[in-house]
């Protein structure tokens, strides 16, 4: 099955819109949320070289976070200590946040088509579609995420 152009239009319209306004508008804030405490600790450990294995799952997800920071010249000297500290200068924040915003931009198109290549009608696949963007357009809106925020 093919990708009709106005279902195209559609979901790369709502998608990318949506997701690229919601992770490049936070570009301007320069206090890391819990999610980037998290993994920016172990971004900075294989910055430095360390690699190693832990529960939050396989490795892969840490070094494509990783390459972000590599591609902005990051050298992973940053204390990932604390929610709402302010990063400091050497702290690459917009190549640091392009992996997962260009991730999460492109999972709505992405269940559109696995959908549709599901063989389920286009109406279930803008449904998925539509869900996804719901899903990603919400979450990160609660002030618990992101601190001094209302």
């Amino acid at each position: 099955m093919s990708l009709g152009v106005g279902d195209a239009v559609c979901i790369l319209i709502s998608g990318d819109g949506k997701q690229w306004g919601r992770k490049i508008q936070p570009l301007l804030i320069t206090q890391p949320d819990f999610d980037e405490v998290y993994y920016g600790q172990y971004i900075s450990f294989y910055m430095k070289r360390i690699f190693f294995l832990d529960d939050s799952g396989p490795p892969f997800g840490h070094m494509v976070l990783a390459l972000g920071g590599y591609l902005g010249g990051f050298d992973g000297n940053f204390l990932w200590n604390r929610i709402g500290a302010e990063y400091s200068s050497n702290v690459p924040v917009w190549s640091l946040r392009l992996l997962p915003a260009l991730a999460g931009a492109l999972s709505v198109p992405m269940a559109y088509q696995i959908v549709l290549e599901l063989h389920f009608s286009h109406c279930a696949a803008m449904g998925a579609a539509l869900l996804m963007l719901i899903g990603k357009t919400w979450a990160p809106a609660c002030s618990c995420c992101h601190p001094g925020r209302n």
